[in-house]
Order: structure tokens, then C-alpha cells, then sequence
């Protein structure tokens, strides 16, 4: 199920400010969610869930 994570282009300001188990995790979360998981095709995309869960982990 987990290959790689590949987010897009988009949010690599946010990803560089995060550490590698973080981004791990916050490619784990929308992918292997029990409710309503997004396919990795559809995690690569630009989404406002994937932008605002690495936008609170940045924050965090």
C-alpha cells in the first residue's frame, strides 16, 4: 500500500519544514484513512485537506 509518498510540487515550502516521519505520517493519514481514503493518485493532487493537514502539522 505505501510506496513512496509523492506530494505535488505545490507544497514543498511547507514539506521542507517538516522532519521525515512527519511527512511519512501526513501522507499515511488521508492514504490509509478508514473512512473515505484518497487513493495516492488523488493524494498527489492539489487539495485543500491535503494543504490545510500540512499547513496544522507545520504548525504544530
Amino acid at each position: 500500500m505505501f510506496s513512496q509518498s509523492h506530494f505535488n510540487e505545490h507544497y514543498k515550502s511547507l514539506l521542507d519544514q517538516l522532519p521525515p516521519s512527519m511527512k511519512k505520517d501526513a501522507w499515511l493519514h488521508p492514504t490509509t484513512r478508514k473512512n473515505n481514503p484518497l487513493s495516492e493518485e488523488q493524494a498527489r493532487g492539489i487539495r485543500p485537506n491535503i494543504e490545510e493537514l500540512l499547513t496544522s502539522n507545520v504548525n504544530r
